[in-house]
């Protein structure tokens, strides 16, 4: 296992990558990596207080090999994982169950390791990748219980558990309650921070902190995310609370 640093200088068709530094070339096979593009890398400042100024909102985004060669000749290139030995050349490979890795940034190396380690953390736990997809996937089937029971008022109980279900997943973002979801979502942030400044420590990239801060900044973390969480749960108590009022007035 090895890493490497350099300058991007060429891509074959064959999907080999070519990467420099002052005084060795190094390939690498694209097939099988896990590679991404660093937008904007920021020189980190040596206090804690003030790594805020890293954007939080520039996340690292996949890229497919086949789409690297429009890359500009001067982007710098990390890679991490196996060398091996192919036909008496060594070269950077993706072997089983070790996807290769592959960073494409600008600025400095050290501020690419801060970048990535705030990359790392949950940026929400309420939203996250697979979130659209179980909404859509939830609406799609509300709907289809309340189109069969639409026309059978005995079932209009069921009807309306259908309606309230599609709602659901929104119910924090409506007001009254999308102001205590704003909170929650910055409570978050400012747990994801905290959890960010106990991973520089532990994996040794902020060396002028004690490891014996990690675990402060641990238990600030578990607490934001706690009232982070009762606050978005209180927004949507609230909402449901004003949605029954209006309910029985119309009842």
């Amino acid at each position: 296992m090895y890493h490497f640093s350099g300058i991007f200088e060429s891509i074959n068709s064959d999907g080999t990558l070519w990467i420099k530094s002052d005084d060795l070339t190094i390939l690498a096979d694209l097939h099988g990596a896990k590679t991404y593009i660093f937008p904007n890398t920021v020189v980190p400042d040596s206090s804690f207080q003030n790594q805020t100024v890293i954007d939080l909102g520039e996340v690292p985004q996949r890229i497919r090999w086949d789409r690297i060669s429009s890359l500009s000749g001067e982007a710098r290139v990390f890679i991490g994982g196996c060398l091996v030995n192919r036909n008496g050349r060594f070269i950077f490979s993706t072997v089983p169950d070790m996807p290769l890795l592959i960073i494409f940034y600008e600025g400095s190396l050290e501020a690419l390791s801060v970048q990535a380690v705030y990359a790392g953390r949950h940026r929400s736990e309420y939203f996250n990748f697979l979130t659209p997809y179980g909404f859509i996937l939830g609406a799609f089937s509300q709907i289809i219980i309340a189109i069969i029971y639409l026309a059978r008022p005995a079932y209009l109980m069921i009807l309306a558990s259908a309606f309230t279900a599609f709602f659901t997943p929104l119910l924090p973002w409506i007001p009254p309650g999308v102001l205590f979801a704003t909170l929650y979502r910055r409570l978050w942030f400012q747990a994801r921070i905290y959890r960010s400044y106990r991973d520089l420590i532990i994996y040794g990239i902020q060396t002028d902190e004690p490891a014996s801060l990690a675990k402060s900044y641990n238990r600030k973390a578990y607490f934001f995310e706690v009232i982070s969480w009762f606050f978005l749960l209180a927004g949507t108590c609230i909402n449901i609370f004003f949605i029954g009022l209006i309910f029985l007035q119309f009842n």
